[in-house]
Parts: structure tokens; C-alpha cells; sequence
């Protein structure tokens, strides 16, 4: 959690166009949890853990990565594409 400020800062000059990068305090603060809680050694495994991960040059936070160990149990997923595309014919 002591990184959760770095991570909101991280996650505000990303392209708005990525979807799984929390930007608010909150939901990253939820994703921060997700991740303890699944590499808890105490908690029971259930099959639907998220694993967060941080890259780290320094003291400094410069990627983050994920892990999901299912999709589509507990919350709708979703995948999709968003694409700019310009054609012309002459």
C-alpha cells in the first residue's frame, strides 16, 4: 500500500484507451489488496486470485503487470479492441 500513490501517478499518464489500469486511489487500492490477499500463505485458494506485480528501477515504479487466475467467474470479462484507421482510395 505505501506504493499506491506512485501507482495512481503511473496510471494518469497512461492512454486513457487501457481499460486495466485502475486510476483512481480507491480501485487501486482494491487491486493492491487483490494481490496480498493472493499471495497470502493463510488465505484458501479459490481459483479466481490476481497476482499484481510492480517494476521498479530504484525507488521509482516505472510497470506494472497482472495476472488473473480466471476470468469470467465472479465479474463479467470483456475483451475488446479499440482501433483508429484511416483508408482512402485515390
Amino acid at each position: 500500500m505505501e506504493d499506491l500513490e506512485q501507482l495512481v501517478d503511473l496510471a494518469g499518464g497512461i492512454d486513457e484507451l487501457m481499460t486495466t489500469m485502475p486510476r483512481t486511489p480507491e480501485r487501486m487500492a482494491e487491486r493492491i489488496s487483490e494481490g496480498l490477499l493472493s499471495i497470502d500463505p493463510k488465505t484458501e485458494p479459490s481459483g479466481n486470485e490476481t497476482y499484481f506485480f510492480v517494476l521498479e528501477e530504484g525507488d521509482q515504479i516505472i510497470g506494472t503487470s497482472a495476472i488473473y487466475a480466471a476470468v469470467g467467474l465472479e465479474r463479467p470479462f470483456y475483451s475488446y479492441k479499440i482501433v483508429k484507421r484511416s483508408q482512402f482510395s485515390p
